[in-house]
């Protein structure tokens, strides 16, 4: 091959590189506002959808539940406010929250009780 059809098709394929970044940028951006504007799942939506008691995974989940040696006397993590207002469905979701929290607790305490002295 000469050096012209050689410079030509470099150039020539740089084009088509060029034209797929533009094709992948323009599907990137309507991908991303698509998720943008997408209907988020309202909280009550989700508080309905979580089960009635803690399942097994959230249980012995340690990140969520602490360990054996938790007395009580510290408290349970929650979600931050950041810098909004505390309204009543706020307030009421927090103790929610805190009351599954406390409730897991008591749940694996009294489970681990049960599986220490029966085994």
């Amino acid at each position: 091959m000469s050096d012209s059809v050689t410079r030509h098709f470099c150039w020539v394929l740089l084009l088509y590189i060029v034209l797929l970044l533009v094709m992948l940028q323009s599907l990137l951006i309507s991908v991303l506002q698509v998720f943008h504007h997408e209907r988020r799942l309202s909280q009550l939506d989700a508080v309905n959808e979580m089960p009635l008691y803690p399942t097994e995974q959230i249980v012995w989940d340690e990140n969520i539940v602490p360990g054996e040696y938790y007395s009580g006397s510290s408290c349970l993590a929650l979600p931050k406010l950041n810098l909004q207002f505390l309204t009543l469905h706020d307030y009421l979701l927090r103790n929610f929250h805190l009351f599954r929290l406390e409730s897991t607790c008591k749940y694996k305490h009294i489970t681990t009780e049960l599986l220490v002295t029966n085994y």
